[in-house]
């Protein structure tokens, strides 16, 4: 009798040292203290829920090679679960699993047709491949809640890809109406403006980010870009110089965009600093940058300067079309010699005439100088 009260004690006593883990293993769990829980849930007996537990335990703490393992084995022993095998196939496909990941889901849709995280996942496990059926399962899912943002987010995404731009409007309109914070729906809705060209509302959603504390250097240039389109310079200067000043001061085209703003408003030196910048970072790639620098003197009168810059170009770029004309053009400015501005006109003629997309120019001028020379020798 006193031997059975003995173990009677020891199982009292093994049952709430049990109980006492499963509630701290509990408690850990709901804390997010997923290496504590894991702990304790490895002193419990074995159950569906603890396993299952432990599986996700080991995810949270980046431990797929584990949590995959309680998954197999759970998977193996419910494969009736839709829950689990939910569960099984998103862990699947973030590491590359794909080909089990997909079976499973395939047999999910089966089950649950309507079910709009299925396609979902699919849609995910597709686009992972670079697959060209991601875009349906994205539709589907979209088609079967129109409330699932993710899946509006990816439709939106693919819509304004295709240049389908009124139906991406459209769906990221109805999108803000459940979630009028959702950057990146505004996000999306920013670009979808700016695409088209509808720079007013462009700025509109880009300042909506930056209310909703999103700012980046996408934000700032595409801002600046943005009122330098509507003639807005003083705003477009001020966003550029964020995006260079906070994010990258190496960014050759942010240099050359603020460098345009600063020109339209007749900073000059400024605009030069930046042309400056940008074809120091950009280099060997200049063309864009020794065209404007080119024009930024031109427009000065500073003809001299305007000359050197443009043939240097050229030196550089000796295939450039434009760099061959504007040398004549710059000549034409700068030299009291006629005769050597008409040979730098020719020789654009000789090298282009056939095609050159300023040969009627450059053939006029040439006819005009050949009368000024004819006139000056008489």
């Amino acid at each position: 009798m006193k031997s059975l009260y003995c173990c009677f004690l020891i199982f009292i006593s093994i049952s709430a040292q049990a109980q006492n883990y499963k509630s701290l293993a509990e408690n850990y769990y709901a804390l997010g203290n997923y290496s504590k829980a894991i702990q304790h849930l490895k002193q419990l007996p074995e159950s569906k829920e603890q396993q299952l537990k432990l599986a996700k335990s080991y995810e949270h703490t980046g431990n797929l090679k584990s949590a995959l393992a309680h998954y197999k084995k759970l998977f193996t022993r419910f494969p009736e679960d839709i829950l689990l095998a939910y569960e099984y196939s998103k862990l699947l496909r973030k590491t590359a699993k794909n080909k089990q990941a997909e079976e499973i889901l395939i047999t999910l849709i089966a089950s649950d047709s309507l079910n709009p995280n299925f396609p979902y996942q699919m849609g995910l496990l597709n686009e992972h491949l670079n697959d060209s059926l991601a875009a349906d399962f994205f539709e589907k899912a979209y088609r079967l809640d129109p409330n699932h943002l993710p899946a509006a987010v990816k439709v939106v995404t693919n819509k304004i890809k295709y240049k389908f731009y009124e139906q991406a409007d459209t769906i990221v309109k109805q999108a803000l109406k459940i979630d009028d914070t959702h950057f990146q729906l505004w996000n999306l809705k920013s670009l979808n403006h700016f695409y088209q060209k509808d720079f007013h509302n462009a700025i509109e959603s880009y300042n909506k980010l930056l209310e909703l504390n999103r700012p980046s250097e996408n934000v700032y240039q595409k801002l600046g870009y943005a009122y330098a389109q509507v003639m807005n310079f003083e705003k477009s200067i001020a966003h550029y110089t964020v995006a260079i000043n906070e994010y990258d001061d190496k960014n050759p085209q942010t240099h050359f965009e603020i460098s345009q703003a600063f020109m339209a408003l007749q900073y000059y030196e400024k605009a030069e600093r930046h042309l400056e910048i940008a074809m120091f970072l950009k280099e060997p790639q200049l063309e864009q940058e020794f065209n404007s620098l080119y024009e930024l003197h031109r427009r000065q009168k500073n003809y001299k300067k305007a000359f050197e810059i443009i043939r240097e170009a050229s030196k550089k770029y000796p295939e450039n079309e434009r760099f061959y004309y504007n040398i004549a053009v710059a000549s034409d400015n700068y030299y009291q010699d006629k005769n050597s501005v008409l040979k730098l006109y020719e020789d654009y003629m000789k090298k282009f005439g056939e095609t050159g997309r300023f040969r009627l120019l450059a053939a006029q001028r040439i006819t005009d100088l050949k009368k000024e020379i004819h006139i000056m020798s008489n």
